[in-house]
């Protein structure tokens, strides 16, 4: 596993594209996880998308330290400069370090990180359908000003990308606790958590 150093957290697109069934923001999120974890980037991870209920701003790890890639640019210097309205880099660079062009990116959230259409209609019902007569608000890989999350409304049936966010990763609990009562003392033992929250 890579060690990822507490004062920084890192920021990828996704190599892949998805449909918009991505088995609501729940799904994204774990495909962001899987993506971290093929390529050992450690920690925890969620995707940049919201529904008509949830936004990214009420259930990400608001970070006081910088966003980077994960080929070392600064997105931003810390939550507030990330939700200001522009980027300082573009978020085009994948998990593994490669480049994604302009790609599009699904989204359905502000700037800010609001909810862009609070109707399930226009976020292709939630994330569960890939229905080309719904539509949802995408954002473009390239961008810096305000379309690097909300572009354009486009329909639900294209293949897009996710931006996914490293969060604060919690240590796990000790593991085994067991304790030995001798002589009016008692001995503890325990396997220790792991430093990452895994």
């Amino acid at each position: 596993m890579n060690v990822v150093p507490n004062n920084i957290r890192l920021v990828f697109i996704s190599s892949a594209s998805y449909l918009a069934a991505l088995g609501g923001w729940g799904g994204a999120d774990n495909t962001c996880q899987a993506l971290a974890d093929s390529v050992s980037l450690g920690g925890a991870w969620k995707a940049w998308i919201s529904d008509s209920n949830t936004s990214v701003a009420s259930r990400f790890y608001k970070s006081p330290v910088p966003y980077k890639t994960v080929s070392g640019n600064t997105i931003a210097n810390n939550w507030t400069d990330l939700t200001d309205g522009t980027l300082a880099s573009p978020i085009n660079v994948n998990e593994s370090g490669g480049s994604s062009g302009n790609a599009s990116v699904w989204t359905n959230t502000t700037t800010n990180g609001s909810i862009y259409y609070p109707f399930s209609g226009n976020t292709c019902s939630n994330w569960t359908q890939p229905n080309p007569f719904q539509s949802a608000e995408y954002g473009l890989s390239s961008q810096t000003n305000g379309n690097w999350t909300s572009s354009a409304n486009g329909t639900c049936a294209p293949l897009r990308a996710l931006y996914c966010f490293e969060q604060i990763s919690y240590p796990s609990s000790p593991q085994n606790l067991s304790a030995t009562a001798a002589s009016g003392q008692a001995t503890l033992n325990w396997q220790a958590p792991s430093p990452d929250g895994g």
